[in-house]
């Protein structure tokens, strides 16, 4: 069924010929169509089951890699974008261009590109705390100062599934920490990220 048009419908009624939910599988070419899939599905009160989604594909897993693009360097325009369109709903691409050219047209000041954009202007007054600490205690504190178990609820289509990525996330930090001491090599942001990017941890939603 193209992009999901009638599956709910279509799985109630096999559920209703007897089916039962456990015997029913959705196949989709991605991992985000599952997604979009899987709340109508809930929606009409039938179980779903996701395993082995990857992590890089959530927008939990975008807001925070562009929340630590940040933290390594203040002046990431792309990155404030970023934050930006997946903590507003309602704003687009188009809006957001505008937005910078407009920006750039003002006067030069010490603010910068969406400092009032309520996630980075929280995560400003942290960053200096951040600094200072390991890749996996920034990973964890970014995301419990700025409540991002809460907005995993809000952007997710599948909310259990943001969670999980989120909690995934804080994992994999510790893994790549202790990697990065038995190799003897830094860690960095950026080397973080590269790494999430090289191993692609699953996680799940329901």
């Amino acid at each position: 069924v193209e992009k999901g048009v009638g599956i709910p419908h279509y799985v109630a009624q096999i559920i209703n010929d007897g089916a039962k939910p456990n015997e029913i599988a959705v196949i989709a070419r991605t991992n985000s169509e599952l997604n979009d899939i899987a709340t109508p599905l809930a929606n009409a009160g039938i179980p779903v089951n996701i395993d082995n989604l990857l992590v890089t594909d959530s927008k939990s897993y975008q807001l925070l890699t562009s929340l630590l693009h940040i933290v390594a360097s203040k002046t990431d325009t792309l990155a404030r974008a970023q934050v930006a369109i997946l903590s507003n709903e309602n704003i687009s691409t188009k809006e957001i261009i505008e937005t910078k050219l407009e920006f750039d047209s003002l006067p030069k000041s010490n603010k910068r590109f969406f400092d009032d954009e309520i996630l980075i202007s929280r995560l400003l007054l942290l960053t200096e705390k951040l600094q200072q600490l390991s890749i996996s205690s920034m990973v964890e504190q970014i995301v419990v100062e700025l409540n991002l178990f809460d907005w995993a609820k809000r952007i997710e289509t599948n909310s259990e599934y943001g969670q999980s990525c989120l909690k995934k996330i804080i994992s994999v930090a510790q893994t790549y920490e202790e990697n990065c001491v038995r190799l003897n090599i830094p860690t960095t942001i950026h080397g973080f990220i590269a790494y999430m990017e090289n191993t692609s941890p699953t996680a799940f939603g329901n």
